[in-house]
Parts: structure tokens; C-alpha cells; sequence
């Protein structure tokens, strides 16, 4: 299928905020303006450009993304850009009241004991949620420096600037917008579990379904099965967790469009699946479902993360 068959074409102007995804099986680009979409398209990628979430050949996914945006006539050099959740950790610590200027090497103190990836190997943020009975809640994020400089190596191939960027279960949590919530975000080649509590990603999950397609009862099984062992664990390990049965799901991604596919996961599971909404406004041929990690991004404001800096650059 040539190029421009992927692509949904408008003038971009002056004020037009850039998203880019990067999936397993494509390359996904959204505009908006203020709060509409103006323009999205998609190009496809061979499956053996990326594996396990991790690009192989930034060179090669650079340029298809390159010839995506001047396709659309993109100028802009800045955009905000996703970076898969596959082998990143996050934790809540909790801290002893103290000076904010001591934050940063306790936080790193207590990382290395609670992250189960050498920090060396880790680009680590943390973000202080506030104090609460004297203990400063703090949320910290490890993403794999391989994962993060090779995404950061791609984008430079496109000629963009990583003005922002966003973890997809992130970005996910952002744009379905609830407390409390379970998402399911559905792609080819794998799925995101995103289990939030309380205003907070309690569990991020990536899990690759393989290169091969797999049949509606197939998908529905291993997402059933993956859904049920991640709440299990999560209410074992938290009793005081506000997880409650009407706790909606969002079933969305590519395949999370699949009429077949949501009746077959709910009719296993006793949460409700709600139909996303958002903030934003887009034309009726939209397609809502494939471009809900754009939608978050485009959602993103400058973060109050501070960086730690482990291992050398």
C-alpha cells in the first residue's frame, strides 16, 4: 500500500502540537490544534525493525517516520514522543520528612535497593507526590537506557527535537483520565496493562503476544489471563487498595476496536468496558481507538520529574 493511502492530510500551522508513536507493526503521527485534531496517518513498519519493544534500526525506523511527516508537510521540529513500558519499573517509596535539596540522593539510595535493574542500566526520575504522615511519597521511574537512547537516536534520524516524551502506559493513563481504571491497550504484536489506583499507575505492564497474528479467542485468552493474574497480585499485595468491582475498563489499541474482541473479554470479566472519552474534538472518521497514545501525548504537559542521572552518558 503506497504511503499517502495511510495518511489524513491538513495544513499544519503555527500552533499545531506534533504526537509521534512508535509501535511494533507501525509508525503513528497526530496534530492538534488546541483540542482538535487536524491531521493523523499511520506508515508500517517491517517486523523485524523493532523487537521486544526495543527499535533495532533507528536509521531505517527514522526515515520511515521522516517520510511520514514530510508527507503531511510537518515543518515543525519539536514534537512529543511515546517510548514503550516494556522492562521499565516504577515504585513508590516512602521518605522521612526532610530537606527538599536531600530528596535526590535518598531517592537514589533507596532505588538501588528496591529497582530490579542495576541503576547503571536505568535513565531514573522520581517525583514528589507530597508528604503524608510525616514520609514524603515519592514516585520513581526506571526506563532502560538502551530503550531511551535508541528511541532518542531515532527521533534525531527524523530531524525531530524529543521535546517531550512519555511512557505509552503513561500516556494511556492520561487520556482515558480516571482515578481508578484499567486499561487494555491492544496492538499486533503485544499489549499494555495499565492498572491505576487512586490517581496513581499502580501497574505497568507490557506483554508481547508474539510475530504471528493470533485469532480473536486467541487475543481474548492471554489478555483474560494477564488481566486476572494483575489484579490478583495487585490486591494480594495492597489491602488498602480503592481497586472495587465497578472499576471500569478501557479496551483500546488497534485491535482494542474489535467488536468481537471486547465481547469475548467482557463476558470473562466482571469489570465494566467503557467506551473512551476525551478532551478532544476530531473529525467522524477519526479512528479514536489506534491513536489513543497520541491522544495522551497530545494531553501532555512539561513534567515535574527530576532526572537522576545513573550511569554515564
Amino acid at each position: 500500500m503506497a504511503l499517502m493511502d495511510f495518511l489524513n492530510i491538513s495544513p499544519i500551522g503555527f500552533q499545531d502540537k506534533v504526537t509521534l508513536n512508535i509501535e511494533g507493526d507501525s509508525v503513528r503521527v497526530m496534530v492538534t490544534r488546541g483540542k482538535q485534531v487536524t491531521k493523523w496517518g499511520s506508515v508500517p513498519l517491517s517486523p523485524d525493525m523493532i523487537r521486544d519493544g526495543l527499535i533495532l534500526d533507528p536509521i531505517v525506523v527514522g526515515s520511515t517516520a521522516s517520510a511520514l511527516l514530510e508527507s503531511q508537510n510537518i515543518s515543525t521540529k519539536k514534537a512529543v514522543a511515546s517510548l514503550s513500558g516494556l522492562h521499565s519499573s516504577l515504585r513508590i517509596l516512602k521518605l522521612p520528612s526532610m530537606a527538599r535539596g536531600m530528596l535526590g540522593e535518598a531517592v537514589q539510595r533507596e532505588s538501588e535497593k528496591v529497582m530490579p535493574i542495576d541503576l547503571e542500566e536505568l535513565h531514573l526520575s522520581w517525583q514528589d507526590l507530597g508528604v503524608e504522615d510525616d514520609q514524603h511519597q515519592i514516585f520513581v521511574l526506571g526506563i532502560p537506557r538502551n530503550m531511551m537512547d535508541t528511541q532518542i537516536q531515532t527521533l534525531q534520524e527524523t530531524g525531530l527535537q524529543p521535546h517531550l516524551m512519555d511512557l505509552k502506559p503513561l500516556a494511556l493513563m492520561r487520556a482515558v483520565n480516571r482515578k481508578d481504571a484499567l486499561i487494555i491497550d491492544v496492538e499486533a504484536n503485544d499489549f499494555d496493562i495499565v492498572l491505576v489506583d487512586d490517581g496513581l499507575p499502580a501497574i505497568m505492564r507490557t506483554i508481547f503476544l508474539g510475530q504471528d497474528s493470533l485469532s480473536p479467542q486467541e487475543a481474548a485468552d492471554r489478555i483474560v489471563a494477564e488481566l486476572s493474574r494483575t489484579v490478583k497480585f495487585y490486591q494480594e499485595s495492597h489491602e488498602d487498595s480503592t481497586l472495587s468491582p465497578s472499576t471500569p475498563h478501557f479496551l483500546v489499541g488497534t485491535l482494542g476496536a474489535d467488536s468481537q474482541l471486547a465481547e469475548l473479554i467482557q463476558t470473562r470479566v466482571d469489570y465494566p468496558i467503557e467506551p473512551l472519552t476525551t478532551p478532544l474534538t476530531y473529525p467522524a472518521d477519526f479512528p479514536v481507538n489506534q491513536y489513543v497514545v497520541n491522544i495522551g501525548l497530545a494531553l501532555k504537559t512539561p513534567p515535574r520529574m527530576a532526572l537522576i542521572k545513573s550511569g554515564p552518558y
